[in-house]
């Protein structure tokens, strides 16, 4: 996938996520936060594999949507029906992936 077709992708990713009643706020931090959660272990094992503990400052392990929204509201603080919404998104996106620990 090029750069171009990467870029309206993600467009539309946050167009729908707009539509459907989430802020710019909500749409901005799942579309940040939304990979490095579901690329967890991939990130996990390319940090390991160069053995550069410094990575993990960029690559920040996510592994659940907690984690996640607290990374989130530092970046961009959300009002509470934001957490709400980003925290739907996310407990949807773990449901959906291969393997994943389920929330309790």
């Amino acid at each position: 996938m090029t750069d171009p077709q990467k870029a309206q992708d993600q467009e539309g990713q946050y167009q729908a996520l707009l539509k459907s009643g989430n802020s710019h706020t909500v749409a901005m931090n799942y579309q940040e936060l939304a990979p490095l959660m579901a690329e967890n272990e991939a990130i996990s094992r390319y940090v390991q594999e160069q053995g550069d503990p410094s990575l993990r400052m960029l690559l920040p392990e996510i592994c659940s949507p907690a984690e996640a929204m607290r990374i989130a509201d530092r970046q961009r603080p959300m009002n509470p029906i934001e957490q709400m919404q980003l925290a739907q998104l996310l407990t949807k996106l773990v449901s959906r992936l291969p393997n994943a620990e389920k929330p309790n």
